[in-house]
């Protein structure tokens, strides 16, 4: 078991190695569950398993069986982590996540603990049939919506009665600039699930606000906080943030901020705000949803800021601090027109090319920015006005424009990563809230997203493995067979 451990680990290496090296860019999203293991089933049932479970362990002792002893150890070690993981190893170590792993070492357990007992009857066959033919006339017992749940979770969105709707509200925008943006409502769950405009950009390609799980990019900090602007329920909110009060306003400034040029609304409120805001206009209504367009943002992901970015200098140990920052700049909207430089390491601080502040300078001038006093006296406004980005090409991979705006900083509003580097620029840097930040040395700049360290140090044990397990294959088809084998 260690060795295949060992050699499971080399060829997931490409994938654990960088997410281990890259774990600040992720994200502490969960709590526990109002669940409890014994009350998920049924007491006889919950008897018979653990009582066959023991008899697996007495056994698999006396019989020198250890492996079946694996799936005692997944057992205990899933029913502690279920009731202490949360104490003791991560607020984040939500409980239900270890239900399915806790229920398969039992029944796993059982099954084996069946099996050697069934192993001892003359007649194995019958009772094995006997056996089966009771837990079968078990599980039937009763009523439970499995069925109708994998029905309406795998029937497709196309046999939903309400697909209709769905595509008039998503056809519009096919080929549209910019994001798009929903109403988190229960009534979506009438196309397939609450959450069903996520798969907006898989049906026409259009990019919406969130964007993958919320634990997978720093970008869900702000995006799950823009939802609380605009809907009176959330999917939920990142640990670090502080749930905001709807207040849509303030959510069109920030919508503007992340691109999202339209907004699918359900809730009355948030259709009578969006219907009163100069800022948006209404395209089509179906079935009581809206599509509106933000009529004050041009879609465009990649623009000179009217202020040149501030750096600042972190100084504290705290890998969340400017994850915290960002969010502090966030709450605060009358810093959006001032950009932030996050300078986080030695290589950064040097070479950038404007004012610098320390961390603390900088959460001071956000905590003071909501009663109007002045943000950053350092801050001058950028003084050519003509300065404009003049094509911009945007793909899964790579960021292409061109601009007239040579030595200006120039602000993307795509989520900053490590993995991105720079053509026509020395380097990206990370701006407020979560964007990338370039100085374009020649008109034609590309970013392109590349591997670092952590990438071709995992890609290199992951081969290592592969020539493991063809080594381990060749001996296993070279070994001569035994007598009696054949």
């Amino acid at each position: 078991l260690a060795g295949e451990a060992g050699l499971a680990l080399l060829l997931m290496a490409w994938w654990i190695i960088p997410l281990i090296a890259k774990k600040e860019y992720s994200l502490e999203f969960g709590t526990n569950w109002p669940v409890s293991l014994l009350r998920t089933v049924p007491l006889e049932l919950l008897l018979a398993l653990s009582f066959f479970s023991v008899i697996a362990f007495i056994l698999a002792f006396a019989r020198h069986m250890y492996a079946v002893l694996v799936f005692g150890w997944m057992l205990t070690c899933s029913v502690l982590l279920f009731y202490f993981g949360h104490q003791h190893v991560a607020p984040v170590f939500v409980n239900v996540r270890l239900w399915p792993f806790a229920f398969f070492g039992l029944l796993a357990l059982s099954a084996a603990g069946a099996g050697m007992l069934l192993s001892k009857f003359r007649f194995k066959g019958f009772a094995v049939a006997a056996l089966l033919l009771l837990t079968l006339s078990f599980g039937m017992r009763g009523a439970n919506n499995v069925r109708s749940w994998a029905r309406w979770n795998y029937e497709g969105a196309e046999n939903k009665l309400r697909w209709p709707v769905f595509q008039r509200l998503i056809e519009p925008l096919k080929g549209t600039p910019g994001r798009l943006a929903n109403d988190l409502h229960e009534q979506n769950n009438a196309f397939g699930s609450s959450r069903i405009f996520e798969s907006v950009p898989h049906l026409i390609g259009k990019p919406i606000l969130e964007g993958g799980l919320v634990n997978s990019a720093v970008g869900s900090l702000f995006s799950y906080y823009i939802q609380g602007e605009t809907s009176r329920s959330c999917a939920g909110f990142p640990n670090l943030v502080s749930p905001p009060s709807f207040n849509i306003e303030n959510a069109t400034a920030h919508l503007k901020l992340f691109n999202v040029k339209h907004f699918v609304a359900k809730s009355p409120a948030t259709k009578k705000a969006l219907a009163a805001s100069g800022d948006w206009r209404l395209i089509t209504e179906a079935a009581g949803w809206q599509l509106h367009e933000l009529v004050s943002n041009d879609g465009r992901y990649i623009y000179v800021p009217k202020n040149p970015p501030v750096g600042v200098l972190f100084t504290s140990h705290d890998r969340d601090n400017w994850k915290k920052a960002g969010l502090e700049w966030m709450y605060s909207p009358r810093l959006l027109d001032q950009p932030f430089a996050f300078l986080r390491d030695g290589k950064e601080k040097i070479g950038f090319p404007g004012t610098m502040v320390g961390e603390e300078s900088f959460l001071s001038n956000c905590r003071n920015a909501g009663d109007g006093t002045a943000v950053s006296r350092q801050a001058v406004s950028i003084s050519s006005n003509n300065a404009r980005v003049l094509e911009e090409e945007i793909s899964n991979n790579s960021i292409k424009f061109r601009t007239n705006g040579i030595g200006l900083p120039h602000i993307i509003k795509c989520t900053y990563f490590p993995n991105w580097k720079a053509k026509g620029a020395k380097r990206v840097y990370m701006v407020t809230p979560c964007f990338m930040l370039v100085y374009p040395e020649h008109e034609e700049v590309e970013l392109y997203y590349g591997y670092v360290l952590s990438d071709k140090a995992g890609m290199a044990l992951s081969f290592l493995g592969c020539i493991v397990l063809i080594v381990l294959a060749l001996r296993i088809v070279r070994l001569p067979s035994r007598p009696g084998t054949e």
